[in-house]
């Protein structure tokens, strides 16, 4: 979900998103630290102008007026509720080219992908979908549930505490550095989400950081559901009761034209799997 040329600093999509601006303009502008190739990390928290004025700009489009802020803003200095599709995909989707790895997904990190890449058709394939980032750490809308070492959906969704299924139980994500934190930063805890767990469901994370697997789900303060964007550029909601099919299965690694063992949810996620899955009516 990179572009390329920005592979140093992990940026995200949204500054290509944003290529018409002023503001990319002056993104653009800037070298890194030190004076290697690419960007300033959008995560520092120098507190000069040119800091205040771009990585901690504030886009509009970016953000869902039903979310609240996190209250921690010191390394989330711009907001993001509308994520990149990452597929069906745990199990790889924070690796680069190099590591011989390719997700399922639109959005993939240091990797162009034209149309021609889906080839399930734009119209059965989620591009982007919107996704929960204020709220309480433990908040499963919000929350994000850390550890979570195990490659099927079924772990993440055991993360939910039985006695109130708003509350995520173990380790989550505290209000530092929250998942809906940088707009600008290309990893995938802070700009993609998973076609795994049904919309409105728990968010998980291999590790105790946010540079490792994501499955993070597809959220909204809207009843029953959240909103997504198609590659076809059509905008639907889909429902939080949507098929996930079998949801003990393991993602595997390299996974290739497998059709999707998480139902039609899993299958919209996909690009190239052969999968002809749509949106019920």
């Amino acid at each position: 979900m990179n572009h390329k040329s920005l592979a140093g600093n992990h940026a995200s999509a949204r500054v290509m998103i944003e290529a018409q601006s002023a503001l990319n303009t002056n993104i653009m502008s800037q070298s890194r630290a030190g004076g290697g190739p690419g960007l300033p990390t959008p995560w520092s928290t120098a507190n000069n102008a040119w800091e205040n004025a771009n990585w901690k700009a504030a886009i509009p489009g970016f953000v869902c007026p039903s979310d609240s802020p996190p209250t921690d803003r010191g390394e989330s200095p711009s907001l993001i509720n509308y994520k990149g599709c990452l597929g069906d995909d745990y199990h790889q989707n924070h690796f680069r080219p190099q590591d011989n790895r390719d997700n399922r997904g639109i959005f993939q990190r240091d990797r162009y992908l034209d149309f021609g890449a889906i080839t399930d058709g734009t119209s059965n394939t989620v591009l982007f979908g919107e996704s929960v980032a204020g709220g309480a750490a433990d908040d499963v809308l919000g929350g994000v549930a850390l550890n979570m070492q195990a490659w099927n959906p079924a772990a993440c969704l055991a993360r939910v505490s039985p006695t109130n299924r708003r509350k995520l139980t173990g380790a989550v994500r505290a209000g530092f550095r929250p998942t809906g934190g940088r707009a600008w930063d290309g990893r995938p805890y802070f700009v993609g989400f998973t076609t795994m767990v049904a919309p409105n469901g728990p968010s998980c994370h291999w590790g105790g950081v946010d540079g490792n697997e994501h499955m993070g789900a597809a959220s909204s303060f809207h009843t029953g559901g959240a909103q997504i964007g198609m590659a076809d550029g059509s905008v639907q909601f889909v429902s939080q009761s949507i098929d996930t099919g079998n949801q003990s299965v393991d993602d595997i690694q390299d996974p290739a034209g497998r059709p999707s063992p998480y139902g039609v949810w899993g299958a919209l996620g996909s690009r190239s799997a052969g999968e002809v899955s749509a949106l019920p009516n």
